[in-house]
């Protein structure tokens, strides 16, 4: 006999429980009392069996939900002043040997870039990553040695191509500037 499922099982306990529970409804009718605290909880109960039977998992976590508090975090919106006074995740030395540059030099960067068309979507398509998000994952990767997609998207908590998605962003961006450069 195959062997029951933690979901069948809190089920099939929750239906004893709603069993005995009428049973014991019955007797308050036969005798008169009234309990209409103990009949909605019931009534409750019952309608928690029924959602429970109409799902497959009992309790189901989002799955592979973006991390961009993560990003906050490194980033440091406390440093910024948003939360004055307040611890920041990073100091300036840990941030320095994360992406390889210090905070303030990251978010000049990210100034003089933010309004390249590469970080631009089209009417209709899906919003971008932050534009900070994105050179950061790229710092990320190259300043890492053996930095590969699974440890980029475990660091970040992104998707599968996301890592890969901005470090060709990124390169784009690196053969505009240069091309510009020898043009001149």
């Amino acid at each position: 006999m195959p062997r029951k499922s933690r979901r069948a099982m809190h089920i099939q306990a929750l239906w004893e429980m709603l069993e005995e529970r009428v049973a014991k409804r019955q007797l308050r009718m036969i005798t008169g009392r009234n309990n209409t605290v103990a009949d909605r909880f019931d009534l409750v109960l019952l309608r928690h069996i029924q959602k429970l039977q109409s799902k497959r998992y009992l309790y189901r976590t989002k799955y592979r939900m973006a991390c961009k508090f993560m990003f906050e975090q490194d980033m440091n919106a406390i440093a910024n002043g948003d939360h004055a006074g307040v611890q920041a995740w990073l100091n300036e030395e840990e941030f320095l040997e994360k992406y390889r540059m210090s905070r303030e030099s990251f978010f000049r960067l990210v100034d003089k870039i933010k309004d390249c068309r590469v970080f631009h979507s089209p009417d209709g398509k899906a919003q971008q990553y932050p534009v900070a998000y994105q050179l950061m994952v790229f710092l990320y990767f190259i300043g890492t040695y053996g930095a590969t997609n699974p440890l980029i998207r475990h660091v970040f908590g992104i998707g599968r191509g996301t890592a890969d998605l901005f470090r060709r962003r990124y390169v784009f961006l690196l053969c505009i500037a240069l091309e510009a450069e020898t043009t001149i």
